[in-house]
């Protein structure tokens, strides 16, 4: 059949490959405009991005900025924590000073006490002693006299310069309050 109609086969296969070649132009064509809609769709998409560049710089400037402050407020709080507890030591030590100089005072005051009950006893065995021996004479009585009044001197001055301390005391105290006042203040 081929040799007794060579032209006829020539025919049917020219038409088969413009039909291949038609397939393939088709095919490649859908193809391309595939690709062309993904190239726009892309192109959209790499925009889209770049609008919001600057919106994410504005945005990681603005939490650097945040940052920043809520670095300084901590700085900040730690330092007047810090001022805090130096103040509270400082007390304390102070507290501590006052408690051992009020124990001083203390035992000062007992041992001037003391001190003032043997004079008396002394005092008193001494004109015990006069009445005794009958020297009731005025010499002795004076003596008596002058050694009572003489403790009695002893008795206020002591007396005295233990409310001078404690005035003292008072006034450091005061003084420094009114300057941790004036500091805070």
């Amino acid at each position: 059949a081929e040799d007794s109609h060579p032209e006829e086969y020539l025919q049917d296969e020219l038409r088969r490959q413009k039909e291949i070649l038609m397939k393939v132009e088709r095919e490649r064509s859908i193809e391309i405009e595939n690709l062309q809609a993904r190239l726009l769709q892309l192109d959209e998409e790499n925009s889209e991005l770049r609008s919001c560049v600057p919106c994410l710089k504005a945005n990681i400037e603005r939490l650097e900025e945040e940052k920043r402050k809520l670095q300084d407020e901590i700085e900040d709080i730690t330092y007047q924590l810090n001022e805090e507890q130096e103040s509270k030591r400082k007390l304390a030590d102070k507290l501590s000073h006052e408690q051992h100089q009020s124990q001083c005072n203390r035992e000062a005051t007992q041992e001037l006490i003391e001190d003032l009950r043997k004079q008396l006893e002394q005092l008193q065995l001494f004109k015990l002693d006069a009445e005794r021996r009958g020297r009731s004479n005025s010499s002795s009585l004076q003596e008596y006299n002058c050694k009572t009044r003489e403790a009695e001197l002893e008795l206020e001055i002591r007396r005295l310069k233990q409310d001078n301390r404690a005035l003292k005391e008072q006034n450091d105290e005061l003084n420094g309050q009114i300057i941790n006042l004036s500091i805070q203040g």
